[in-house]
């Protein structure tokens, strides 16, 4: 009688887990450019998210984005790869992204080092530091105004948007913790804490804000290889919030989950739907497609998201060794 009803109780736990992670990014919402399938490379984001197990794990990414104000391509790639050193405690990644909207175009690349400093067999304590390099270009030069405002020409009078061409260049760094129990897993962190400079050409400086995030996620076994996904992400600046909600279905080697992100009509709110399948072992690929439901969706006809990741075990090596004389003693 006491075991059934402390079975109870842990179900009862587990749904109000859940249940709090689906809604709890109810309470914040605006929108920050992000990867909606970003649980698949959780590095990118938490240096502290790499893999934890023995292994090499690969993952990219390309994205098309929903605001098409635009005949020019609009989107975003990154190349990750991150690894646990075989029978070690520490962790590595290295990411290459490349981000562009309009005329403005980002790339840059990151390393990361991370340490699980406890590891238990149930709970799991990471922490991760990543220190990149990141160029920001603006082609101002190219800048045309729409057609009657003035009469479709080059703009030297605009003060808001830079009507001329300039590079500018800085560090960025990230720092991050994650925290797994069973199959709960929660991680947080900050961006370019307290500010990133990038300096540029004719005097033109750029100052990145520190961003911070949350994200929660938790696994939850429905039945014979079914398994049931719910996460929550929130981002910040200080300023503006975005949140984003996915649960997603797995059965075999076969996904399938919902995404929604946005809470008004001012803040690109978004619907997606993801499907993904896994070759083999190693390989997967997913696709997501995000419908906008905000006042810009008679502008665009949504974004399109593809992963694609790959992962392979890594064994320690154990060399034999022979007895070695010192020549001065024989």
């Amino acid at each position: 009688m006491v075991q059934r009803s402390y079975l109870l109780l842990s179900r009862r736990g587990l749904s109000l887990v859940t249940l709090s992670m689906l809604f709890s990014g109810l309470l914040m919402a605006q929108s920050y450019n992000h990867f909606t399938l970003h649980q698949y490379n959780p590095s990118y984001l938490n240096p502290a998210s790499a893999t934890r197990n023995d292994e090499i794990r690969l993952a990219a990414f390309h994205r098309s984005q929903y605001v098409g104000l635009s005949s020019e391509a609009i989107g975003a790639q990154v190349v990750s790869v991150d690894a646990k050193l075989p029978s070690r405690p520490f962790t590595t990644g290295i990411h290459f992204s490349h981000d562009y909207v309009g005329l403005q175009r980002s790339m840059g690349f990151r390393i990361d080092g991370g340490w699980q400093a406890i590891r238990k067999d149930n709970f799991l304590l990471t922490t991760g530091f990543g220190l990149g390099f990141r160029n920001l270009s603006w082609a101002g030069d190219q800048m045309i105004t729409p057609e009657g405002v003035y009469a479709g020409a080059i703009d030297h009078q605009d003060d808001v948007l830079l009507n001329t061409a300039y590079n500018a260049q800085g560090f960025e760094w990230r720092a991050g913790i994650q925290l797994a129990y069973k199959r709960l897993s929660v991680d947080f962190g900050s961006v370019n804490f307290p500010k990133a400079k990038r300096n540029g050409e004719n005097n033109y400086n750029v100052a990145a804000s520190s961003q911070s995030w949350l994200r929660m996620k938790y696994q939850l076994d429905i039945g014979d290889q079914w398994r049931l996904t719910p996460q929550t992400l929130i981002l910040s600046d200080g300023r503006i919030y975005q949140y984003s909600l996915s649960v997603h279905l797995t059965h075999d080697k076969w996904l399938f989950g919902l995404n929604q992100r946005g809470l008004t009509s001012t803040s690109l709110e978004a619907l997606g739907l993801a499907v993904g399948y896994t070759f083999g072992k190693n390989f997967q690929v997913l696709y997501n497609y995000e419908y906008n439901l905000s006042l810009l969706g008679s502008v665009n006809v949504g974004s399109h998201e593809l992963c694609l990741t790959w992962r392979r075990a890594v064994k320690a090596r154990v060399g034999t060794w022979g007895r070695v004389y010192h020549g001065r003693y024989l």
